[in-house]
C-alpha cells in the first residue's frame, strides 16, 4: 500500500513555487495563493498521497481544477469550492491551461484559535464535510466568499497597519462563518450562533479524537480514557448531544472511510481490513455487511462498475 504522508503547513508551503506577487503570507500562519496557470513545478505532486495538517479553501474562478480526494476524482469548474481539512487524503491534482482561482491555506493551530468561539457544528455537518469536500455555489455565494478572500489577501499585505492581526483574524473568521452558513443551508439545518456548552465541547473533542484515531481505535473506552472521563459518562453525553451512541458514531466514521477505500481499486479487501485495524478480512466483511447489507466486494462493484 502506498504510504500516505502527513504534511504540515510549513512543509507544504515550501513545496509551492510561486512568485511573491502570487503568494501572500501572514506570520507563517496563513497564506493566500493567487493561482493562475498551474505549472508542474508549482504543484505538490511529489508529496502525494498526503494528509495536510491545515485548513484549506480553494475557489475556482475560471477553467478547471481536477483533484482526487480520498480516492474519489472531482472536477472543479467556475463557482466551485473545495474545503480540505486534515482528515482528507489528497491523491492527485491537475489544472487546465486557463485555470484561475485562489487557494487559502491556514496553519491548524492558528485556525483553531480563530474559530474556537464560533457556533457549534453538528455531527451531521462534520460527516457531510468528510464525504463532500467539493461544492457548487451560486453566483451570490461565490462572490461573497471571493470578496472575503480578496480582502484577506489585501490585509495580509498591509504590514504597516498597527491592527493587522485583527483585520486578518476577522476576515478568516468571516470566511469560515460564511462557508459554514452555506453548508448548513445546503443541509437544511439551523445555524445556532452561540458558544458551545460543556456537553457540546466534550462532543467536539470526542469527534476530533475519532477522526484522528478511528483507524486504530474502535472502542469507546479508548476515547473516554483520552478525555479523562468514564465510558458511561461519555456515552450519556454523546447520546444527549447527538441522539446516537459513541459506538454507533465511531462505526459510521469507519464505514465512511471503508467506502472511500473500496473505491481505490489498487487496494484489496484484505489491505483495507488491515488499514482499518480489523483482526482479519472476515471481521471487516461482517462489520461492513451489518452496516450496508452488502459485502465489501458487492459495494465496490456497484460504486466503481468493476
Amino acid at each position: 500500500m502506498e504510504e500516505c504522508k502527513r504534511v504540515n503547513y510549513s512543509d507544504f508551503l515550501k513545496n509551492l513555487k510561486f512568485t511573491d506577487e502570487e503568494v501572500n503570507t501572514y506570520n507563517d500562519e496563513l497564506t493566500v495563493v493567487m493561482m493562475r496557470k498551474l505549472a508542474d513545478e508549482h504543484t505538490t505532486r511529489h508529496l502525494m498521497p498526503f494528509q495536510l495538517e491545515a485548513f484549506t479553501v480553494m475557489l475556482v474562478q475560471e477553467g478547471e481544477f481536477n483533484m482526487t480526494v480520498d480516492y474519489i476524482p472531482y472536477r472543479l469548474k467556475k463557482n466551485m469550492i473545495s474545503v480540505i481539512v486534515g482528515i482528507h487524503v489528497t491523491n492527485s491534482v491537475y489544472a487546465s491551461e486557463d485555470f484561475k482561482g485562489y487557494h487559502v491555506v491556514v496553519n491548524r493551530e492558528f485556525f483553531r484559535s480563530v474559530v474556537k468561539d464560533e457556533e457549534f457544528p453538528s455531527p451531521k455537518m462534520l460527516q457531510s464535510q468528510r464525504l463532500n469536500p467539493v461544492s457548487k455555489l451560486d453566483d451570490d455565494e461565490f462572490n461573497l466568499l471571493l470578496g472575503i478572500v480578496e480582502r484577506l489577501r489585501n490585509n495580509i499585505r498591509r504590514k504597516e497597519h498597527h491592527s493587522q492581526h485583527v483585520l486578518v483574524r476577522n476576515e478568516l473568521s468571516n470566511l469560515t462563518a460564511e462557508i459554514r452558513e452555506i453548508k448548513l443551508r445546503k443541509l437544511s439545518e439551523e445555524t445556532s450562533y452561540r458558544t458551545p456548552n460543556h456537553y457540546e465541547e466534550l462532543t467536539m473533542q470526542f469527534f476530533e479524537l475519532v477522526f484522528h484515531n478511528y483507524k486504530t481505535e474502535h472502542e469507546v473506552a479508548f476515547y473516554a480514557n483520552e478525555l479523562c472521563i468514564t465510558p458511561v459518562y461519555l456515552s450519556r453525553t454523546i447520546k444527549q448531544a447527538t441522539g446516537k451512541t459513541p459506538i454507533k458514531l465511531i462505526g459510521e466514521v469507519i464505514m465512511s472511510e471503508a467506502k472511500i477505500l473500496l473505491r481505490n481499486l489498487n487496494l484489496s479487501v484484505q489491505q483495507i481490513s488491515e488499514e482499518l485495524n480489523f483482526s482479519d478480512q472476515a471481521s471487516f466483511s461482517k462489520f461492513f455487511k451489518k452496516h450496508t447489507g452488502k459485502s465489501p466486494l458487492e459495494f465496490r462493484k456497484e460504486a466503481t462498475g468493476q
